[in-house]
């Protein structure tokens, strides 16, 4: 199956912002995989006053040559949440310090969610 991959028009900020040419193509190559697999990323749990990411999975990535623990995240949401998902939304790519990729997912969550208010008398 194949799934239509979306994200946030911030995650193409995210992209650039990322400090090495390299570290955008794994972002990017990471991004394409979840077309083929919505299930790549390891479910989030509410946490770090997190909450409204609980639905969202991430994807810890970094060079291949790093030694270490990967210091990015991308995180992603499967739309519909239950059941089969039709659409992966990508919330943000960024540095997993000071919960900075997450801090975005959940700003850029919360704005993608919310629907314009009527005003009386339309």
């Amino acid at each position: 199956m194949s799934y239509n991959v979306t994200w946030h028009p911030d995650v193409s900020i995210d992209l650039r912002e990322l400090d090495d040419d390299k570290l955008q193509l794994v972002a990017l190559t990471r991004m394409l995989a979840l077309r083929e697999d919505a299930y790549l990323g390891t479910e989030l749990r509410e946490r770090y006053n997190m909450r409204g990411l609980e639905r969202c999975r991430s994807i810890k990535f970094d060079l291949e040559d790093w030694k270490g623990k990967p210091r990015y995240r991308l995180v992603y949401e499967n739309q519909p949440s239950d059941g089969a998902p039709n659409e992966v939304r990508v919330h943000a790519v960024g540095p997993r310090e000071d919960l900075r990729a997450y801090a975005a997912a959940l700003t850029r969550q919360t704005a993608d969610k919310k629907t314009p208010r009527r005003r009386r008398g339309e």
